[in-house]
């Protein structure tokens, strides 16, 4: 409760943030999105000595954060969840006195002139930090039934969930995640992995594994519905010799993956493979935009502490 109070609160300081921004406009470090990574490179943006303004475009700071509800494996030296981690960042944000913006998203950026536009505004920064993440991937096939039989997470449907058969496409860590989390509270839970191993943590799999009413099934394609408009299961393929069959199940939770958030870039400036910074330019890609398919929490703060230390050598004959 606190955790939102403070963030109506930030939320009705932020009109004047232009001005007390302008102090030092040379310093303004433009952060596009509020996750790990945002809020990471603001917190280290700030002890650089430069001027951060987060843009999320979401009701809430947190990103993927609010996803993970199992405790936190992937943060050495952090014992806790991610609720409460994400507790004491929104903490020390506030603490900091660094500014950011809810329920805005950038519409467009002239990456020539510096300045980004919202709705309402135009942004000029000396610097930008892209880190907006990834998006849950979907499967078109399936969209029919989104929201009665299918969801994108098991996150706050559980309880309709409950006493029923669910079946979970994906073999990453989310996949696992949600068929954890449902277990104790459902029937059963089959995880249809497309590939013949999880790319899931170990970690996860073996505590998967000894449950006793979730089964893992490899090289599985999801086809289509069967029987639309009504939803009785689905239709399923072996992705290597084309066997077909058909799972009976009540709900499905869609967990295959997830596509960099990367509209803002134009092509010639997609991510590179090695390093954070845009050729040369004052753009640096930071988290799970540059790394969807294996996103990691301690990569997101390292590439946030990283970033900040370069951009400061990088503004430094302007300052």
């Amino acid at each position: 409760m606190q955790y939102f109070k403070r963030q109506q609160k930030q939320q009705t300081r932020e009109q004047d943030v232009q001005e007390k921004s302008a102090v030092n406009s040379s310093k303004r470090i433009l952060i596009i999105g509020g996750g790990i990574s945002g809020l990471s490179a603001a917190l280290w943006c700030q002890r650089q000595g430069l001027q951060p303004l987060i843009i999320e475009q979401t009701p809430r700071l947190g990103g993927q954060l609010h996803q993970i509800h199992l405790p936190l494996v992937d943060y050495p030296g952090f014992k806790g969840t991610a609720s409460e981690l994400l507790e004491t960042l929104v903490a020390q944000i506030s603490e900091q006195d660094i500014h950011y913006r809810l329920g805005q998203s950038i519409k467009h950026i002239d990456y020539k002139n510096n300045v980004a536009y919202t709705e309402n505004e135009s942004l000029t920064y000396s610097a930008l930090i892209m880190a907006t993440g990834n998006r849950k991937r979907a499967l078109p096939q399936l969209k029919p039934f989104m929201g009665r039989h299918v969801h994108m997470t098991a996150t706050g449907v559980i309880e309709q969930l409950k006493h029923q058969h669910i079946a979970i496409i994906g073999g990453g860590d989310g996949a696992f995640e949600n068929a954890l989390l449902l277990a104790p509270s459902v029937n059963k839970v089959d995880i249809l992995i497309r590939s013949g191993q999880p790319r899931a943590r170990q970690y996860f799999v073996e505590q998967a594994r000894r449950i006793s009413n979730i089964s893992l099934h490899y090289q599985q394609k999801v086809q289509y519905f069967k029987d639309e408009p009504t939803f009785r299961g689905l239709h399923l393929a072996h992705s290597i010799t084309g066997e077909e069959q058909r799972l009976e199940c009540d709900q499905v939770i869609i967990k295959c993956g997830y596509t960099p958030a990367q509209e803002l870039l134009p092509e010639s400036l997609l991510p590179p493979e090695n390093g954070l910074q845009l050729d040369d330019q004052n753009i640096w890609v930071i988290g799970d935009v540059r790394n969807p398919i294996d996103p990691c929490m301690s990569v997101c703060i390292g590439e946030a502490a990283r970033a900040s230390r370069e951009i400061s050598r990088y503004l430094e004959p302007i300052g």
